[in-house]
């Protein structure tokens, strides 16, 4: 249901949240004692000034404290939700302590002064016509009455408050959630506090008070009850929740809280000045410190930027230390305001060498509404980029953002919600409104309307999209989906047990899901569509510590000082993978089961500046004041540059020299890609709503044509009559591909969605599923060939079949696992010969880049690579010398070799702007033998074509179109038909003609190269469904060639350190376990559906392996596992807070990617390998 109202209101709920909290600060006038001795005022304040900033996330700080800077009021905010549990009906318990430096009261100061926590809100009459509601985050609200009697929000808040009486009052926020306020007794008759907080169901979170007026108990929805303690000075001492968990507190004589013990038993320490100013946070790891320096007048110094512990006047200074010792400045003074990273922080000497004079900077411009409340007008930054924002002079509402010329403008009602946007290209989106002005009724947009209804408590009930498919939701007394019918087919229903938690998913009546819980509520099995059960377990925090699966095996996570923090993970195998950590939280090394180490380094903003390899070898990365990368070193000291223009990359230059230059149009959008060798240039053109209309590149042109929808409908390329078009269902899924001068293809699905069956002209390739899920049990081709998939307990492939009229077997593959969750021993039917032969000792030399030196076995090859890293001498696979030339973008453009009968060769090649392979040309002599061209869908071929644009081979491909490994199903050539069969790894293992004939069979070692080939039938494709060159021995895989006899790349991988460290190395040393789809990075064999038509169990991670030993049957091998050498054990590693370089690495696949899922992976490094930790999120404005 989610991704179908997120798909459905994605105009509406993709709005950015606009920033509002990192740094600044508002003029300060008077400094002012409040109802707090301590409190500070700044003269500009929001009416909000203390609370958790506009923009600000909420994640992150579930077992920690978190903090930022408010812009606009320099409020140091802090919070920490050191308790909570997630109930199934009603509000959950979630116990959050907000720390704000300008907090105006002590009423409610049990945690310590200046802390407070959600749910001692409460509400303060200022005389008749004015309400103070200090809201769970420090907010403080002051609604005024008006006219007609109703209570108003201040600027930019939009609760709604009601009055019952002076001892009732309830505000509601827009989302439904209502906060109830009343009298207590024991507490003071000058205040109501948070008696209840309620749901739009009427589910409600109890507070319960003492007769001493002190919160005693929560009681949530289903009567479970939290408990608080308190010592005999009146501060909260320890929270206990229903399930035996504490949270413990405890503070100094002055009344301070200066440690948080969590429910984890994790800690935190806090210091502070006699202000009650925080000035230190340490964790185990390491501290923070703040140094804050309030404004002291409202007189204004003719010193505009005070040193550090003198008078600051009207001027105010925040600086933080980072537990590296890097220190970063917030600071407003004399009309400026600004922030300074640490990588630009001067410390202050005298009045000519400080920040003011010699730092770059971070510059915030506020806006000042009649009401005096401020907000942001304009950010700018060190490299001229600027965000600008207008707002409504009555409203005070947000009208307009402007990022690099570019303006996005809105239109809001009475509630803050946007009723029309204009985007900057022009195009018009309007929203409308059910009478409470809050939900949303109707979406019109330049490709069609949305319309949504809504039961009694504000849920949708009723979506309507912009293809006329309509969806309808129903819901139990508890609010709680309980079915879901989409379109006429699909028919989805959720159930509950007694407890309300949700124990299965139906699809048109059969079971998709099935839940399972422990007595906190927390997941302890999972049984998805295949029946594959796995059992949960956790630490006091709820991350995830084992993963138990029906074979007994288990992965297991163990955590560090902190919350969250991996230490180490271990597969189902029993390999260990460790993690280590500097002070602030960032990945300094990793350690792989067989002991060998990556090491990361980084500079004071916490990009990635040095990795260093198991060889030692370090590959330095160097950046601008922006923290824009500007130079990637490599361990022989060549380098990639690039420079900017207000944010936007302007140039890129190599190592040999040659420049790349990015050309854009007045609305940012990229132009032209320029290039100072014989590189043809690219060019792009759009339309109107910002699609790319045409790509011109040394081929020619590419026309784009896009339906009302915005779906690509057809593709013209630069081959006469090679148009592609597409037709869609309205469910938007592909529907047919006709191809000018070619072949229709025909799709069809199932109910859920699923691929059925492919049609060409009378052919039929269909799919058969197990039950409801996405795995393929069995593939029925034309000429009655069937392939069949069979799973074992942990859905790994157990056995395929490849028969001939579902009766005759033309192959097989066994597979059969040792006790480390390894491959051991692969059976099958070989359909080439194979013969043992005798093993040669080979030995290679790699030099500090991994590029491939020598290789000796009977004789010496010594490969030569140019300064881009393009190897331009090596060796085909007939033991021929070539020499290979490269264009601007590292593709080899042309190879050349004598052949043993002193035959010349050259093949030249050309490429689609996008890098995909266009045109070969072979040459035998210096005289032109063939030419092939090709019409492409992406990086896969439909058709070859001859110079002359007739069509001499057309391609069918099914599913696992990523890369197209596993997935061609029929090559038709000479009016004949052919189809493919595999091995478990998307090997093309065989070619099988109409009458069920096979044609080719093939065999090959396991990192690739084909060791034996029968039958006399022709066609390019083999190893990982990648083009062959029998003469060369290269591999294309669309991004870069692959030399499989000596297991390495031709060039560097495009991504960089993001598909590997070792930029040569083939899929980790791993091809049993791995594949690479198109030459930029490894994926799990498992992953691409049809490859083993599987879906492994989440952190399956064979490990290396390697081809053993054959017997003479040929029909079964053998695999171990074997230790690397040095620097060998290709691993994707990405590890920082916040990311910066684009040519960072990532964490590997396994085991983070399943423990950022599972919600225990570290919250930095999951959130730059693209799989958030659901628990935790670190956002740009939020320091953890």
């Amino acid at each position: 249901m989610k991704y179908l109202i997120r798909s459905c209101l994605f105009i509406l709920f993709s709005l950015p949240l606009l920033a509002n909290a990192y740094t600044g600060c508002c003029s300060c006038g008077n400094s002012g004692k409040s109802h707090d001795h301590n409190y500070v005022k700044c003269a500009c304040d929001r009416e909000d000034s203390p609370g958790q900033p506009e923009g600000m996330k909420d994640e992150c700080s579930q077992g920690a404290p978190v903090w930022t800077v408010d812009m606009v009021s320099m409020n140091v905010f802090m919070k920490d939700i050191p308790l909570w549990y997630q109930a199934a009906i009603g509000p959950s318990v979630s116990l959050q302590l907000s720390y704000n430096t300008q907090t105006k009261h002590a009423a409610t100061q049990v945690f310590g002064q200046k802390w407070t926590s959600n749910y001692h809100s409460h509400v303060h009459f200022d005389g008749q016509d004015k309400i103070e509601v200090h809201m769970p985050d420090g907010a403080e609200h002051t609604y005024t009455k008006n006219a007609e009697g109703v209570f108003t929000p201040p600027y930019n808040v939009f609760n709604q408050l009601e009055k019952h009486s002076d001892q009732w009052v309830t505000v509601t926020r827009q989302s439904g959630l209502a906060y109830e306020y009343k009298t207590i007794n024991g507490a003071g008759n000058n205040h109501l506090w948070l008696v209840a907080i309620k749901d739009k169901y009427g589910l409600q979170l109890t507070l319960n008070y003492n007769e001493k007026g002190q919160l005693h108990t929560l009681k949530d929805a289903q009567n479970q009850v939290t408990t608080f303690v308190y010592n005999e000075a009146g501060y909260i001492t320890k929270v206990a929740d229903p399930f035996g968990r504490e949270a413990k507190f405890d503070y100094n004589d002055q009344g301070h809280l200066i440690k948080l013990t969590d429910m984890g038993g994790y800690w935190t320490t806090l210091a502070y000045d006699q202000q009650a100013l925080i000035t230190k946070m340490e964790t185990p790891l390491g501290h923070w410190l703040f140094d804050i320096e309030p404004s002291d007048s409202t007189t204004k110094s003719s010193d505009p930027y005070p040193a550090p512990g003198t008078k600051m006047n009207t001027s105010y200074r925040i600086t933080v230390t980072d537990p590296n010792g890097g220190k970063e400045e917030y600071y407003h003074g004399h009309g400026r305001a600004w922030y300074i990273s640490p990588n630009n922080y001067v410390e202050y000497q005298d009045e000519a060498r400080n920040n003011f004079k010699k730092a770059a900077k971070t510059h915030y411009d506020l806006y000042k509404h009649v009401s005096g409340k401020g907000r942001i007008q304009k950010i700018s930054y060190p490299d001229g980029r600027e965000v600008a924002y207008a707002y409504d002079t009555d409203t005070g509402l947000r009208k307009s953002s402007t990022t690099q010329g570019q303006t996005q403008t809105y239109q809001k009602n009475s509630q803050g919600n946007i009723t029309q946007l204009t985007t900057a290209l022009g195009e018009t989106v309007s929203y409308q409104y059910a009478d409470n002005g809050l939900d949303v009724t109707q979406i019109t947009t330049p490709q069609g309307n949305i319309e949504l209804r809504y039961n009694k408590h504000r849920n949708p009930t009723y979506i309507k999209d912009i293809k006329g498919r309509e969806t309808q939701l129903t819901y139990n007394s508890y609010g709680q989906l309980t079915t879901m019918q989409v379109g006429e087919q699909q028919q989805w229903g959720y159930s509950y047990n007694d407890k309300q938690q949700l124990t299965s998913i139906t699809f048109n009546g059969e079971v998709t899901k099935q839940y399972t819980y422990d007595n906190i509520g927390r997941v302890k099995t999972i049984t998805d569509e295949t029946g594959l059960t796995r059992t949960f377990a956790y630490n006091g925090l709820d991350s995830t510590t084992t993963v138990t699966y029906p074979d007994g095996k288990q992965t297991t996570t163990t955590y560090g000082q902190c919350p969250r923090l991996v230490t180490s993970e271990t597969d189902r195998g029993g390999r260990t993978y460790r993690y280590e950590y500097d002070a602030a939280k960032q990945l300094t090394k990793l350690v792989s089961p067989e002991g060998t180490a990556t090491q990361f380094e980084y500079d004071a903003n916490g990009n990635l500046i040095t990795l260093i390899d198991a060889n030692r070898n370090a590959t330095r990365f160097e950046f601008n004041k922006a923290d824009q990368l500007t130079a990637k070193v490599f361990a022989d000291g060549s380098k990639i540059q690039y420079t900017y223009d207000q944010g936007q990359v302007k140039t890129r230059k190599d190592a040999r020299g040659i420049a790349t230059t990015y050309h854009y149009d007045d609305k940012k959008r990229l132009q032209k890609v320029s290039y100072s060798d014989n590189t043809p240039e690219v060019t792009y053109t759009y339309n109107d709503k910002g699609q790319v209309t045409t790509i011109t590149d040394g081929l020619g042109q590419h026309q784009y044509v896009y339906s009302t929808l915005g779906q690509l409908t057809s593709v013209d390329g630069p081959w006469e009559k090679d148009t592609i078009a597409y037709h869609y269902n309205q469910d938007g899924k592909l529907e047919k591909t006709t191809i000018e001068q070619g072949q229709t293809l025909i799709y069809q699905y199932d109910a859920q969605g699923r691929l059925t069956n492919i049609k060409q002209g009378e052919r039929t390739f269909a799919y058969q599923y197990q039950g409801v899920s996405n795995v393929v049990e069995k593939l029925t081709f034309p000429n009655g060939l069937v392939s069949s998939y069979q799973f074992d307990q942990v859905n790994r492939a157990k056995r395929i079949d490849h028969k001939a009229n579902a009766s005759k077997l033309i192959t097989y593959y066994d597979f059969t696992y040792n006790d480390k969750d390894l491959l051991a021993q692969e059976e099958y039917e070989p359909l080439a010969d194979i013969t043992v032969k005798q093993e040669e000792l080979v030995v290679n030399q790699f030099n500090e880049l991994n590029q491939l030196v020598e290789e000796k076995d009977d004789k010496v090859k010594t490969p030569q690579f140019d300064q881009a890293g393009n190897m331009i001498k090596g060796m085909t696979v007939k033991g021929a010398v070539f020499e290979a030339k490269y264009d601007a973008e590292n593709r080899l453009t042309e190879i050349t070799f004598t052949d043993q009968e002193g035959i010349k060769h050259k093949r030249q090649y050309k490429y689609f702007y996008n890098s995909f392979l266009a045109e070969i040309k072979k040459y035998q002599n210096d005289t032109l033998t063939q030419t092939t061209r090709f019409v492409r869908e992406g990086n896969l071929a439909l058709q070859e074509r001859d110079i002359e644009n007739k069509v001499k081979r057309e391609y069918v491909w099914g599913l696992s179109k990523g890369g197209g490994v596993g997935g061609l199903l029929s090559l038709t050539q000479d009016n004949q038909h052919y189809y493919y069969v595999y091995d478990g790894k998307g090997n093309i293992v065989g070619v099988i003609n109409q009458a069920n004939e096979v044609v080719a069979g093939y065999h090959y070692e396991p990192f690739g190269k084909r060791v034996s080939k029968s039958g006399a039938f022709e066609q390019p494709f083999g190893f990982s469904t990648k083009r062959y060159d029998e003469d060369t021995g290269l591999l294309y895989y669309g991004y870069r060639y692959y030399i499989p006899h000596q297991s390495i790349w031709l060039t560097r991988d495009p991504l960089g350190e993001r598909g590997g460290i070792n930029l040569y190395g083939f899929v980790g040393n791993d091809p049993i376990n791995y594949f690479d789809p198109d030459g930029q990075i490894k994926k799990k064999i498992a992953e691409t559906l049809f490859v083993l038509m599987a879906l492994l169990s989440d952190g399956d991670d064979a490990g290396r392996q390697s081809h053993d030993h054959k017997d003479n049957t040929g029909r079964t091998e053998q695999y171990r596992e074997v230790k690397p050498k040095p620097g060998e054990k290709d691993k994707k590693l990405k590890p920082k807070r916040k990311p910066k370089s684009p040519l960072s690495v990532d964490p590997i696949f396994f085991p983070l990617e399943n423990s950022c899922r599972l919600g225990a992976g570290p919250c930095d490094v999951c959130n730059l390998i693209g799989t958030p930790n659901p628990t935790c999120f670190v956002p740009d404005d939020f320091m953890c």
